[in-house]
């Protein structure tokens, strides 16, 4: 729905004189839609391997986008490492 947008205002200042020359140099090129690939069999990109493969997997594929969830204690010590306590006074 965006790019019918953007292709109309592109349409529409090429119609206007003067309105911008360096549209002239440029062309409307078609994206090729890529939610139609495994449709069409072409298939999807192999997933990537895991860094970190003991890590739990997200639902929606982004931490940003579930929100916050609660992650165990348990779940977090295998992937925290501790931190170094303080170094002791050269006294």
């Amino acid at each position: 729905e965006d790019a019918r947008y953007l292709r109309l205002t592109y349409e529409r200042l090429l119609q206007q004189d003067g309105a911008a020359h360096w549209l002239n140099d440029t062309h409307w090129v078609h994206h090729t839609d890529i939610l139609l690939w495994g449709a069409a069999g072409l298939g999807w990109a192999p997933r990537r391997r895991r860094r970190w493969p003991e890590r739990r997997e997200h639902r929606t594929g982004s931490a940003r986008s579930e929100g916050y969830y609660p992650i165990s204690r348990r779940e977090k010590a295998r992937y925290l490492h501790p931190c170094p306590g303080p170094r002791p006074d050269p006294d």
